[in-house]
């Protein structure tokens, strides 16, 4: 029952629903550098109200907490270094490449050099899956907490984010507590952060006459950390011309926002200057990240191409008059971005593919036999056409198949496309045969920059 009102109650937040295929990538991601930040702003919640007051979850002690919590006292028996930390699992790899992408610029804070990045100690402190805090009890930085990503064993992994200044002061000998609880009662400080109505996906702890179901903070974290983090509150008073582009998959900054920023440029320049101004397009089955094809290639594409085309198209709108595509055609669903299914009228830059096997999304087959896979592709309007289609229909996770355009029947304007691809299955077992198209609006299938992708599956049940 827990678990159930858990995800109902993260999918009205705005978690995509779809996008729990990736539940094995997930982790709190920048939340680490607000995290510590956070518990400073309000040490009465951390350390007091969630877990001792009615009205918050740390009181009620469901099982889950009881089970999460992890409170160890040990004496740091060896400090190492960052090598050693990956080697043992405590702390995140360190990527050059991610230094400077969406998902990952923040894991590189305060890295590198001699660093100390992890403990040894003398009682194993297993449990702590994310975050913690490691609080010195003795010596010279008595007093102090530090930041904590991972445990194993007796090994405790430092997070990237704590100064010098303070693990200079941490040494072998002192007495510490890895302590996880305020981990814990960060996951629902949400619930005592109610904002106003038109971040309607709060609507859910929202009561009679919208009084709060749950106890509030005395503030709200939100605009602080925005205002920190952009130098602004998001109002929507544009003075130009805007394409905002959302991820339909992203599992950080979840797509209903983008909605709602739609919604504060209306209210700053009404319905008709809207659309004069301002599109929202919507790339499905994109990530939050910027590289590549994302954590895989069957269930994630990249949105770095609706990117480069909304650069373009923008600097269209603006210097020649060129109105870009329309804003995707799409309805908000219990927190939910539902995506039209009709390509033609989505809007957006983005292609829409559909594939089915006589007309369904599922069959059941023998060892040997073959399938015909249809597909049809469509383009939203005025967006160009299919250039290029492949197939996975192995566990490879690579496209290996290429579809042969002379075979594909195109529309007179070319934004319609259907083909078929006859695949054999010769292993008993479930597969999802994948095929990712992508469009053009140039018809340029040598496009380095602009050829915008998507997916289409269908469901083989391989028997004996």
């Amino acid at each position: 029952a827990e678990q159930r009102q858990v995800l109902q109650e993260c999918t009205r937040m705005g978690f995509p629903i779809k996008s729990w295929y990736g539940y094995k990538y997930l982790d709190v991601h920048g939340f680490r550098v607000l995290y510590s930040t956070i518990v400073m702003m309000d040490p009465e919640y951390f350390h007091n109200d969630f877990w001792n007051t009615p009205g918050y979850l740390g009181y009620d002690n469901p099982a889950s907490l009881q089970r999460d919590r992890v409170q160890v006292k040990a004496v740091i028996t060896r400090i190492f270094g960052q090598d050693e930390a990956e080697e043992r699992g405590v702390v995140l790899p360190m990527n050059e490449y991610e230094r400077g992408t969406a998902d990952r610029s923040w894991a590189v804070i305060g890295a590198g050099g001699d660093k100390p990045a992890g403990y040894e100690l003398d009682t194993e402190a297993d449990g702590l899956n994310m975050l913690g805090d490691l609080i010195v009890l003795s010596g010279e930085g008595k007093g102090l907490t530090l930041q904590l990503s991972m445990s194993s064993g007796r090994y405790i992994g430092l997070d990237s984010v704590n100064p010098m200044s303070s693990i200079s002061k941490v040494h072998v000998g002192d007495t510490v507590l890895v302590d996880n609880s305020g981990l814990l009662a960060s996951e629902t400080l949400y619930r005592h952060q109610v904002p106003s109505k038109d971040f309607y996906v709060w609507d859910q702890f929202r009561g009679y006459n919208d009084v709060p179901l749950y106890p509030q903070r005395p503030f709200l974290f939100g605009p602080i950390f925005c205002m920190g983090a952009s130098g602004c509150i998001p109002e929507g008073n544009i003075h130009g011309k805007m394409i905002l582009l959302c991820s339909a998959y992203d599992r950080e900054a979840f797509p209903w926002q983008g909605d709602w920023y739609r919604g504060r440029v209306q209210n700053f320049l009404g319905e008709e200057k809207t659309n004069d101004n301002f599109r929202l397009w919507y790339t499905d089955r994109a990530l939050h990240g910027d590289n590549g094809e994302g954590d895989d290639p069957l269930h994630s594409v990249t949105y770095m191409s609706t990117l480069y085309q909304a650069l373009l198209d923008v600097s269209a709108w603006v210097e020649q008059g060129i109105e870009p595509s329309a804003t995707s055609d799409y309805e908000i669903v219990d927190g939910q971005v539902v995506l039209s299914d009709n390509g033609g009228t989505r809007g957006g830059v983005q292609p829409v593919a559909t594939a089915s096997i006589d007309g369904k999304e599922r069959a059941d087959i023998k060892v040997g036999e073959s399938l015909d896979i249809k597909v049809t592709v469509d383009v939203p309007a005025g967006t160009g056409k299919l250039v290029k289609a492949e197939w996975c229909a192995d566990e490879s996770r690579k496209y290996n198949i290429p579809v042969d355009l002379s075979t594909v029947s195109f529309s007179e304007n070319g934004e319609h496309a259907e083909f078929t691809t006859t695949i054999q299955f010769n292993e008993v077992g479930t597969f999802f045969p994948t095929c990712r198209v992508f469009s053009e609006r140039n018809g340029d299938a040598g496009s380095k920059m602009t050829l915008i992708p998507n997916l289409a599956k269908v469901r083989v049940v391989v028997s004996e």
